[in-house]
């Protein structure tokens, strides 16, 4: 797995350009504030009725910690939006040019440290004790070149302490602000 996220980081750095649309934004959320970071490829444009695939490996970046209902529940969410802005998620995957990446990681897991420092979201937004730092990363990469066409990250404070639906209810928020960054062009 770490050999994965480190991939994963790669792809990330490798698409660092000047030209890039990047955006981070903090807003409020149920458990304080969070933080949204997002950075799209000028020159790897995404358009209406582009075809994606998860990437192959998508379901094992989330950290040992992460239930895999939440990471199969935040897939499904993911997919809604991407239809709704018109992207296509199909199967199998890997099989498309494009692929998408996600991973929902908790402040102080192995993996979330490197991606926290590559994103440059921070823990300590919110004051409270009980709350830990949750962070849902998202990245549309092209495998064939190694680059990223959009990444962004989500850092939310989270706890044990809520119920399955209001979990649900966060991560169905946190995917719609994160993907809501992606711009979209018309063909």
């Amino acid at each position: 797995m770490k050999k994965i996220a480190l991939f994963f980081l790669f792809w990330g750095l490798s698409s660092c350009s000047n030209q890039q649309n990047i955006s981070s934004t903090p807003q409020n959320s149920g458990l304080g504030k969070n933080s949204i970071t997002a950075v799209q490829s000028p020159d790897l444009p995404l358009s209406k009725g582009t075809n994606l695939s998860w990437h192959p490996d998508s379901y094992r970046l989330s950290g040992n910690e992460i239930p895999k209902d939440w990471v199969k529940y935040s897939h499904s969410e993911i997919a809604i939006e991407l239809a709704a802005k018109q992207l296509n998620i199909i199967h199998p995957p890997g099989s498309t040019r494009y692929q998408v990446i996600s991973s929902l990681l908790v402040e102080g897991s192995p993996a979330s440290e490197e991606l926290i420092k590559l994103f440059k979201i921070y823990p300590g937004l919110n004051s409270s004790s009980s709350a830990k730092s949750g962070i849902l990363i998202i990245a549309i990469v092209d495998p064939i070149i190694e680059r990223a066409v959009w990444r962004g990250a989500i850092q939310v404070h989270t706890t044990t302490e809520i119920s399955d639906h209001e979990r649900k209810q966060r991560i169905s928020e946190s995917v719609r602000k994160l993907l809501n960054t992606i711009e979209i062009k018309n063909s």
